[in-house]
Order: C-alpha cells, then structure tokens, then sequence
C-alpha cells in the first residue's frame, strides 16, 4: 500500500485475503489488470488457499482458466481482462506457464525448483509496483525489483545480506524476452491512488505483540472452527497460559476477515462482581463506544441503578470477548449463566468468546431458561502450558524481535 501510495498516481487498488472467492473473482472480473498472489504454490502448481476457519486448501487454477475458455468459445473471445499477473510464491513458474496458455501476456514467477523468502517478497513487490506506477516498461520495472532486493536495508538488518543477490535471482519473467516495450501505465496523471479494499468493522482489542504462526497454531484454528459452528466458545486454561492473548489473536484475525461486520469488541471483567455491573460496562461498550471497563471502581461513574431491568441487546453481526470470568462465574453461578443466554437469545447476531481459569462445563446445561429450547450451540477450547518446543520457540522469537 505505502509504494502504490508514494508513486503519487491515480489507480485503483484491492487488497483481499487469498480465499477461492476472492481468486476467482480476481482472475475473472473485467476490471482487474493486474494481479499480484503473494502466498504458497506447490510444486505441481496448486495454490494453498484460505478456508473460513484458517486452514489450508489446495487449489488447481488450470480448473478456473479452463472455465474461462470454455466461456470464451460459446460466447465470443471474452478473453482474461489481466495484462500482468505476478505470483510472488514459491515454485510458482509452473503456474506461470498456465497463465500463459489460458492469454496472459506477461507473467511474473518464482523458478520451480526454488523457495522464497517473506521478505524478499514483499521488497520485490514494493519495488515492482512503484516502478510500474512510474511509467516503466515490465522489464525494466522487473530488473529494479531485483536490484532492490540485492541492496535493500531491510534485507540487511534482518540478517539476509548474504542470502539478498541469490533470492533476487529465483523471480523470472515469463515468456522469456517479453516486457521490454510494454509500458502499463503510459500516461498515468499524478493523484492519489483510490483504495477500493473493503473497509474494516470496528474493532476494541487490547494490543497484543505475539505471534501465533510461531505457536498455538493448533488452538488458533480449534477457535476458529468453534465459532464457525457456535455462538458462545469458552477458552479455559490456567493463569499465565495465555487465554487472553489467544482470544485477541483470533478476534484480530476475524476482524481482518470482516467476519463480524458491525464489530469485535473487547471488555475485561474479571474485577466485575455483580452482572448489572458487567451489563452496565457492556451498555457504554455498545452504545457510546467507550472504553471498556478498568474495574470495580467505575462502578459508581456508571450508575448501576440507571441499568437495573434493563436487558442488554446487541444489534447486528458482531463478536465480545468478555475476558476472565471465573469470578463473576464462582460469585453469581447460575444468573451468570441466565444472563449469557438471555444477551444470545435476544442478540441473535451475537457471537460470544469468553475466557476462564476454570472450565464451565455446564453453560449448556440450562433448562427452561428460554421456553422456545434454542440451542445456541457451545464449545470448549482448553489451553495448558506451552510445551519446551514452543516455549523455546516463543523465546527466540521474542529475542529476534
């Protein structure tokens, strides 16, 4: 986003997460020129795409491009809209080949036998669309990117200088000897660039600086497939297991995903002890968009009594995260329980995680609390403590950083 925004040229640009959907229509739509995957190719030429809970699906283009020209022969020489595809994945030249063939002119690539790196990627991608935005041809463009690799900064502080003039060499541009001429963007006038990328909900986390894709990748994804499939999740585990940290993790995931349109929000409540004092904190959550409750203590700011009899209902789709139960759970017991199932009765676009010392086995267990019987489906996700591999992994990370 910073280099199309730094060229100072009117486009238009989208970022989306690399879904079935979202390819598709990438590779289909009329109004996309150019398309740039940043991801993983295997070596047979299958993409590794995102599925709804996070979890990897093997993907053969050649099905997609062959729809296309089937589509082309019965009504009329449609043709791909896309003069420039640039697949910033490894082993991705195999993948290449087959853009080519279904009428793409030009083509980006990572050698076959070849991996890459992150960071090399999104150097060279940064490059590459600043110099293209500029007015240069595709050749010309594409040998600054590699340039940039071999002496970028970046790549130097993170320890990758040795490593840069070897990564810049695994990109090749397909077919062999194409771009030198071909500018695509002649005449672009000086402006700024249109973000088309759709606008994300609102969101209340705590900040969090730990990365899961270095652990608790197993529970990331059980979380994930929980609140797939239920409204209300429960993460237990004991003190210091990072709970806390997990659930934001995911919220952060979700909310880049816009699973929840009208928002996640976030509020602490284990200092709370008494629920007209959580609904009443959930109350300006909501509707003034405050910041959520610091404890007890706030209590009194809030005038409890304003909120007696009053029932909570959250419209639209949205995600709470009401982090550290255990103490309103061991304090109030069964109105604890009454009160979640009423706040999901009533908000029926409601989706709930909550965290806990102590597992409650028995949330799902309320009979007769709503006469209509709805089940609104509950799961558990129990963390303990993170095992000497991933605890060592976590320390080199954290030292890296």
């Amino acid at each position: 986003r910073k280099a199309i925004m730094d060229a100072g040229r009117v486009c238009r640009y989208q970022f989306e997460f690399a879904t079935l959907e979202s390819f598709s229509k990438a590779v289909l739509q009329r109004s996309c020129g150019i398309l740039i995957f940043s991801g993983h190719t295997l070596p047979s030429g299958h993409l590794l795409l995102e599925t709804e809970t996070g979890e990897a699906l093997t993907f053969d283009p050649q099905c997609l491009l062959t729809q296309e020209a089937e589509a082309s022969r019965l009504h009329g020489p449609l043709g791909l809209a896309l003069r420039l595809v640039v697949l910033c994945s490894c082993h991705s030249s195999v993948l290449a080949q087959r853009f080519i063939d279904a009428g793409v002119k030009h083509v980006i690539a990572v050698e076959l036998t070849e991996t890459v790196l992150d960071l090399t990627g999104r150097v060279f991608v940064q490059s590459l669309c600043h110099s293209l935005l500029v007015g240069n041809t595709i050749q010309n463009a594409f040998k600054h990117a590699q340039w940039l690799v071999r002496h970028n900064d970046v790549m130097s502080t993170k320890g990758f200088s040795e490593a840069a003039s070897v990564e810049a060499t695994k990109f090749v541009l397909l077919p062999s000897g194409s771009g030198d001429n071909v500018v695509l963007f002649p005449s672009q006038p000086s402006g700024q660039a249109i973000d088309c990328t759709l606008p994300p909900p609102p969101v209340q986390l705590p900040r969090t600086r730990l990365d899961l894709t270095v652990i608790r990748q197993a529970e990331l994804f059980r979380v994930l497939r929980a609140i797939s499939r239920n409204r209300l999740v429960q993460i237990g585990g004991p003190p210091g297991a990072g709970k806390r940290t997990l659930a934001c993790v995911v919220a952060n995931y979700l909310w880049q995903r816009h699973w929840f349109p009208d928002g996640i929000h976030y509020a602490q409540v284990a200092d709370w002890r008494w629920i007209v004092a959580l609904e009443a904190s959930l109350w300006r959550l909501f509707q003034n968009k405050g910041s959520n409750n610091q404890g007890e203590s706030q209590a009194k700011q809030l005038h409890l009594e304003e909120f007696v009899g009053q029932r909570l209902v959250v419209p639209g789709s949205c995600l709470l995260i009401l982090d550290g139960c255990h103490g309103l759970y061991q304090k109030c017991g069964r109105a604890f329980k009454v009160w979640l199932r009423t706040l999901l009765a009533e908000s029926p676009g409601l989706h709930v995680v909550i965290t806990t010392r102590h597992v409650m086995n028995d949330l799902n267990t309320l009979d007769g609390v709503h006469k209509s019987g709805q089940d609104y489906g509950f799961n558990t996700v129990e963390i303990g403590e993170l095992v000497e591999a991933e605890a060592m992994s976590m320390v080199r990370w954290r030292c890296h950083g």
